[in-house]
């Protein structure tokens, strides 16, 4: 617990256009977490109507210069602006230290991902892969009939087919590094590797950190036990040979714009439904 690193984000709504405007969400989030000093605030996403990234990486340095955060992170840049942003960081003098970005088996083969990747290993940007298990897609639950009704797979445009072969690929490396002993008598333990692990691993053989959420103790333990797997360089690159491309970078900038707007709305009616007793979260008295 004494590494753990805080991390929050700044959505560029189009009605936050001032360096004030981000200094005044960072204070309101790093009083929600009960700290003085942020070490990463995230811009969400480059997407703005008036402003470019390299104004508001200038307000990550006035927040710096405040003592409002230690270093900026970036969230959905393509290679161009990462570079951008570390650029303006050295002109501004506040470091741009990692990318959160749609990183999986489901986009991998996408050129802007893989140009994004290695602007970032060029650059010392950290990449946080976001979406690392595919909603699901990348997991033993998942069956064809519960694929029918997975909005994301709808929403990338994949199709059942699409996963068939890279699914097995998961399945036969997981089954490769289970095992089984022996504990007393008969007693046979199987120890048994998940599709989720081998997919986590994967990105970790990719110089990226996994983002993962989890919604239960179980899912918690098969994440962790993914940190004690290892896979070959023959493994890795079979994976990679069959990794999708339904990037989220190739997204036509108007569509990136409309998503940013779109959140911006739902935070703010998330919002007044907490300030008028409908929300869902429940405040935490210290």
């Amino acid at each position: 617990r004494d590494n753990k690193i805080v991390m929050t984000k700044f959505l560029p709504v189009p009605w936050r256009v001032t360096h004030a405007q981000f200094e005044n969400a960072l204070r309101a989030s790093n009083k929600r977490m009960g700290i003085m000093t942020c070490p990463i605030y995230l811009l969400h996403s480059p997407m703005h109507l008036y402003r470019d990234i390299e104004y508001w990486v200038e307000s990550a340095a006035i927040c710096k210069r405040k003592g409002l955060l230690e270093k900026f992170g970036l969230s959905n840049c393509s290679a161009e602006e990462v570079r951008r942003a570390v650029e303006a960081g050295k002109n501004f003098d506040v470091d741009v230290v990692v990318n959160q970005v749609h990183f999986s088996l489901l986009d991998f083969n996408s050129p802007a991902l893989q140009e994004m990747q290695r602007t970032c290993d060029e650059l010392g940007v950290t990449i946080i892969a976001y979406n690392s298990l595919g909603q699901g897609l990348l997991t033993d639950n998942l069956t064809e009939e519960k694929f029918a009704g997975n909005k994301p797979a709808k929403m990338m445009g994949i199709n059942w087919v699409d996963l068939i072969p890279l699914r097995t690929a998961l399945r036969d490396i997981a089954d490769a590094h289970s095992s089984s002993s022996t504990k007393g008598g008969d007693n046979t333990v199987k120890k048994r590797v998940s599709m989720a692990q081998v997919a986590l691993c994967w990105c970790r053989n990719h110089n990226t950190i996994p983002l993962v959420g989890c919604r239960s103790k179980q899912q918690a333990e098969d994440i962790l036990a993914s940190l004690s797997l290892h896979l070959s360089s023959e493994e890795v690159a079979a994976l990679d040979t069959l990794a999708l491309k339904k990037c989220t970078l190739d997204s036509p900038p108007w569509r990136r714009k409309l998503f940013v707007a779109l959140a911006g709305v739902v935070m703010v009616a998330c919002r007044w439904l907490d300030e008028w007793g409908f929300g869902v979260v429940e405040r935490v008295e210290a």
